[in-house]
């Protein structure tokens, strides 16, 4: 166990501890603590060089162990609060590499939640994701406090395409395009060369 992960979980576990006797039932503590802590020491080392390299610009070498300590307290909530959780738009990333991983991601999720974990993707058309990323929040400063912003900003609003707009653009492009044709400029924008004249 290295020094950031030695530090982490001196931080980390009063924090667990204040939160289960204050709000866990007696009888599960134990296992609920036990949980929370195999989540907290879960080594995902093996996961840094997938987000650096595939992780979209988010993650380079200064700040995979921020993300990395994020994802493991976003997963810890599955366990904490009694609701569907949606993660920010960097821990989503994390969470997509760690999940290729299926054989450690098969066992963690055993180790920690009894079973896998299902990660739902985000679709414009379900209005309910946006409420889960709230609640996620409130759930994240009730158990750890205010979450660093470079980890949790929230995705962009999706929105169903109108398609009578679409289309009104497609016709818009379609009659420049014709245009462009009927006028010849559409030979001089070809870049394939004439064939050579048999003279």
């Amino acid at each position: 166990m290295d020094e950031l992960q030695k530090l982490t979980l001196t931080r980390i576990t009063p924090v667990i501890d204040a939160w289960i006797e204050a709000n866990a039932p007696s009888k599960d503590q134990g296992h609920l603590k036990a949980r929370l802590s195999y989540i907290e020491a879960f080594d995902l080392s093996f996961i840094v060089p997938k987000l650096i390299e595939e992780g979209k610009g988010v993650f380079n070498q200064t700040n995979t162990d921020l993300g990395i300590r994020e994802l493991k307290r976003f997963l810890s909530l599955m366990l904490l609060c009694d609701a569907t959780h949606t993660p920010s738009a960097q821990l989503d990333i994390a969470w997509h590499q760690f999940i290729i991983f299926t054989k450690q991601y098969r066992r963690f999720c055993q180790d920690s939640f009894g079973g896998y974990l299902d990660h739902n993707p985000r679709l414009p058309t379900d209005p309910h994701k946006d409420g889960n990323f709230e609640h996620t929040l409130n759930c994240y400063r009730t158990h750890y406090g205010e979450p660093p912003a470079e980890m949790w900003e929230p995705f962009p609003k999706l929105e169903v395409p109108n398609f009578a707009d679409l289309i009104a653009h497609l016709v818009v492009l379609r009659d420049a395009l014709d245009q462009i044709i009927s006028i010849g400029e559409w030979s001089e924008c070809d870049r394939t060369p004439d064939p050579p004249n048999p003279t």
